[in-house]
């Protein structure tokens, strides 16, 4: 069974979702399990498991036993992280050094979602899982120790660094904009800002196949198959400037006429940095696509899918 925190937020509602949908068994929570407190994680694992004894099913008995769990909990706000320090640290940094050690002790394996901000943005071409980190701020350096946490406390992890995610929320840059534009205001976008924009849906569907693979491996233990627990990166393909990226989504809200008809895009240049946001962050995920022997869709077909579903509403 896998236990997924944060199941309120963006990524933990989609992969909630994508779960349920495949009938795979899986038990959630948010805010009600406290992660930087160990007892809190613990009496929540041994009353989900302990369950299971109230039945005589064995099958049942064998899904209530968590073997995964996928922490997408955590502060994911650069500027609330900046002003709340010690929350930051607490949810980034001690909630993955509990998890990881509780999750060793019970030989479970955990999936943890990272991010491109442990990267100072001073690269011209995408950073690999190897290349030198260095944060800039609050947030970038909460979510590396947090990364550290989780190699030095366990073995069976895998750290998924991600980029610029979006999903059915609208706390993303995606909605954002599409709030700015349907309100004709202004946009303010930097060109020189390089990130890749990563679909919830795909990120969530990567788990899933990393979970899939890993436990079908455990049983037939064909080496071939063996994925390499550790850090990966995942982002949808491609690259693009925040300015692309806004002219992108107007392009798009248009064709699938989610906008009123004299909604027009207006941008400034704004090419200072608040020093919140390095300036190139794009990732290669070409380590992952090799391990999953898999296509990664780009960031332009991704984004499409996303705005002409009908679950996108602004």
């Amino acid at each position: 069974m896998i236990w997924v925190i944060g199941a309120n937020g963006m990524l933990g509602s989609e992969l909630c979702r994508q779960l349920k949908n495949n009938t795979i068994p899986f038990v959630a929570s948010d805010k009600e399990v406290d992660i930087t407190n160990s007892a809190s994680i613990e009496t929540f694992i041994r009353e989900k498991e302990s369950s299971s004894y109230l039945t005589s099913s064995r099958e049942a008995h064998h899904n209530s036993k968590i073997s995964w769990i996928v922490n997408c909990a955590g502060t994911s706000s650069i500027s609330f992280a900046e002003a709340n320090t010690l929350e930051a640290e607490k949810l980034n940094i001690l909630g993955p050094q509990n998890l990881c050690h509780i999750a060793r002790y019970n030989n479970i394996k955990l999936i943890h979602i990272s991010s491109d901000y442990v990267f100072d943005g001073t690269s011209t071409i995408p950073y690999t899982e190897e290349s030198l980190k260095n944060p800039l701020t609050t947030y970038g350096k909460t979510k590396s120790l947090g990364e550290d946490e989780i190699i030095k406390g366990m073995t069976q992890y895998f750290i998924l660094r991600t980029s610029l995610l979006y999903g059915y929320d609208h706390s993303n840059y995606i909605y954002k904009v599409a709030d700015l534009i349907k309100n004709n205001q202004t946009i303010l976008t930097n060109p020189s800002i390089i990130i890749n924009p990563t679909s919830a849906q795909d990120l969530a569907e990567i788990i899933i196949t990393l979970i899939e693979k890993t436990d079908r491996n455990n049983i037939s233990f064909n080496a071939k198959d063996i994925i390499p627990f550790g850090i990966y990166n995942f982002t949808d393909n491609g690259q693009c400037s925040m300015q692309e990226l806004t002219e992108k989504i107007y392009s798009l809200l248009k064709k699938y006429k989610h906008l009123p008809g004299q909604s027009q895009l207006k941008i400034i240049e704004n090419i200072t940095n608040n020093n919140l946001q390095p300036a190139y962050t794009s990732l290669s995920n070409e380590k992952i696509s090799k391990e999953l022997k898999l296509k990664i869709p780009s960031w332009e077909k991704s984004l499409e899918k996303f705005i002409k579903s009908k679950s996108f509403t602004i």
